[in-house]
C-alpha cells in the first residue's frame, strides 16, 4: 500500500521535575530522531512542582509541542495532549522511558498494510538491573486471536507500545480513566471494538524503578475497580466469567493481606465479597482462617 501522511504526534505526560531532566531530554530526542517519519514530542506539563528552568527549556525547544495542566495527573495530562492531537496517528511516552529506532514508521507501515486495524502494538523491552528483557514472549502469535482474549491472559498494552490511528481512537477513550492498571483499561476498551496489529520487534524500552506500586494495597484496590469497570461492558459470557474469576481473586489477596497484618474487621469484608459469587466458593474454605484460636486472641495450649 502506498504510504500517505506519516506525521505522528507522540504525548509526553511529565511534571518537569529537575531529577527527571535527563530522562525528559532523552525522551523528546528519541522521538524528534526517528526515521520515516514527522515525530512530534507534545510535552504536557502537569501540576506547579515543575523546575522553572526546565520548564523554559521545554517551552523554547522548537522541535516541541507545549501544553500545560494544572492537575497534577499523568491520566490528565494524556488527555490534554489527545485533544491537541492534529496528525494522522498519535502515541504515549513516559517521561522515563524511550523509544526505540524505527519504532513509529513500523507501526505505521503496520496500519499503512491493514488498513482495518484502529491501532498497532508492537513488542519492548523491560529494563530492570542493567538487564533487558522481552515484555511479551511471543508476540506475533497475538494476531491469531481475538485481542480481548489474549488481553486477559497477557498486558500487551505499555504506555509506549501502541500507535493509534486519530480518526478511530477519539478523546472519549481517554475520558474517567481507571486510576490503575490505566493501560490494561484502555486496551480492553479499544478491543471491544477495534481490531489490532501486533508486531513482534522491538520499538521501546521501559525503565523499571525500584518503586513499584504493585503490591500496594492502594494497587490491589485498583485491580478490583478495573475488573468492576469491566464487568460493566456489554462482553460475551466467556470473557464476563473470567473477569468475575479475576476479580475474585484480587478480592481474596486484599483479605489475605489485611488477615497477614492483623486487621480481621478489613480482611473478613473482602472474604465476604470474595465469595458472594459462584466464581468465590473455592474460597470458601478460607472462612477457617478466621476461627483460629491465634485469631480469637484465644490461648490454644488450654
Amino acid at each position: 500500500m502506498a504510504s500517505g501522511d506519516r506525521s505522528v504526534s507522540v504525548v509526553i505526560p511529565t511534571m518537569a521535575l529537575l531529577e527527571r531532566r535527563q530522562s525528559l531530554l532523552k525522551a523528546v530526542n528519541c522521538i524528534a530522531s526517528q526515521e520515516g517519519v514527522h515525530a512530534i514530542p507534545v510535552v504536557v506539563v502537569n501540576g506547579n512542582r515543575f523546575d522553572e528552568q526546565l520548564n523554559e527549556e521545554l517551552r523554547g525547544d522548537a522541535r516541541i509541542r507545549y501544553l500545560y495542566c494544572n492537575e497534577p495527573s499523568a491520566p490528565e495530562a494524556q488527555l490534554v495532549g489527545r485533544r491537541a492531537v492534529s496528525t494522522p496517528y498519535f502515541a504515549f511516552l513516559d517521561d522515563d522511558d524511550e523509544l526505540l529506532p524505527g519504532a513509529l514508521l513500523r507501526r505505521i507501515e503496520a496500519l499503512e498494510k491493514y488498513p482495518e486495524a484502529a491501532f498497532a502494538v508492537e513488542n519492548g523491552y523491560r529494563h530492570q538491573r542493567g538487564q533487558d528483557e522481552a515484555v511479551i514472549d511471543d508476540m506475533e502469535q497475538l494476531n491469531d486471536r481475538p485481542p480481548l482474549e489474549s488481553l486477559l491472559e497477557t498486558n500487551w498494552m505499555a504506555s509506549c507500545s501502541g500507535l493509534f490511528r486519530t480518526v478511530s481512537v477519539g478523546e472519549q477513550f481517554f475520558q474517567n480513566p481507571a486510576p490503575y492498571m490505566e493501560w490494561t483499561y484502555l486496551a480492553f476498551r479499544l478491543s471491544l471494538v477495534f481490531e489490532a496489529r501486533f508486531l513482534s520487534s522491538f520499538g521501546y524500552r521501559i525503565n523499571v524503578t525500584e518503586n513499584s506500586v504493585s503490591s500496594s494495597e492502594s494497587y490491589l484496590e485498583g485491580v478490583v475497580d478495573v475488573l468492576t469497570r469491566m464487568l460493566e461492558f456489554d462482553i460475551p459470557h466467556g470473557i464476563a466469567k473470567t473477569l468475575r474469576q479475576k476479580r475474585v481473586a484480587a478480592l481474596h489477596n486484599l483479605s489475605v493481606r489485611h488477615l497477614d497484618q492483623g486487621d480481621l474487621r478489613r480482611a473478613w469484608r473482602y472474604h465476604l465479597r470474595s465469595v458472594a459469587s459462584l466464581e468465590g466458593l473455592r474460597y470458601l474454605g478460607y472462612s477457617r482462617q478466621f476461627f483460629l484460636p491465634s485469631r480469637l486472641g484465644v490461648d490454644a495450649d488450654r
